[in-house]
């Protein structure tokens, strides 16, 4: 299972007060809500593309960096992220589009990590705030989740199962902070990202079984393809040690 949008801020020099020393590299944990967009967020079963139907989640990060000069450095982020899947709208929309006497559908998370590296620029507003920027490429690794749907029609009923299945594709994150130095080496971080990426999820099992009075009357699998955009809106709190 895969685990990843960092919402930690890359750290600019700093000066250790007592020795003069520059501050130039930084390592950080933070976590926080993780918001669907778009596609991902989608709950249109009348779309030409795959609806994720994905609800807010979390992410936790961690990430390092390193400043050269003037504010700008190299930072690097592993992200694991976690969306639920929101089954009670999935079996309405069912319901809309397929009106039968009811649907019951259960579904795992998504799950996500991220790996990037990318440049930062960090900005003093006072002595101990800055506000910082930074933009990463890297690649993402998803799980799309195994989910169940069965419906009921009078004495008939189906079940259609799809299995899990991992994919990775390339990933662009774009963030934006303000980090407060609270001690020579510590700082509090608050960060806004929106991250995402385009993947590719083929050759999953989905089988197909219906039944009549309670007899199984057919059964078969198929190998089902999807290509969806995974892109989030997160928010994140964390702490920074410098060094």
């Amino acid at each position: 299972m895969c685990i990843l949008i960092v919402l930690q801020t890359p750290c600019v020099m700093a000066q250790d007060e007592s020795t003069g020393e520059e501050k130039r590299g930084f390592l950080a944990i933070s976590l926080g809500p993780s918001i669907p967009t778009g596609q991902f967020a989608s709950k249109d079963f009348n779309s030409s593309t795959y609806s994720g139907f994905a609800k807010t989640g979390a992410i936790f990060d961690i990430s390092f960096g390193y400043t050269f000069t003037n504010g700008w450095g190299l930072t690097a982020l592993a992200r694991g992220q976690a969306n639920t899947v929101d089954a009670q709208a999935y079996a309405s929309g069912l319901m809309t589009q397929f009106a039968i006497d009811g649907y019951t559908v259960t579904s795992e998370s998504w799950m996500t990590s991220g790996y990037l590296i990318g440049g930062y620029r960090s900005s003093p507003i006072s002595e101990r705030l800055f506000f910082d920027f930074r933009a990463m490429l890297g690649v993402m690794l998803s799980r799309l989740p195994a989910t169940t749907i069965e419906g009921r029609d009078g004495f008939e009923a189906f079940e259609v199962s799809r299995q899990e299945t991992n994919a990775s594709g390339f990933a662009t994150l774009l963030g934006v902070g303000l980090k407060y130095n609270v001690g020579r080496r510590s700082s509090l971080l608050f960060n806004v990202d929106y991250w995402g990426g385009k993947v590719d999820f083929s050759g999953f099992p989905v089988t197909t079984i219906t039944s009549a009075f309670g007899i199984i009357t057919d059964s078969s699998t198929s190998l089902g393809s999807i290509e969806t955009n995974l892109n989030t809106l997160n928010l994140a709190i964390g702490y920074g040690f410098r060094f």
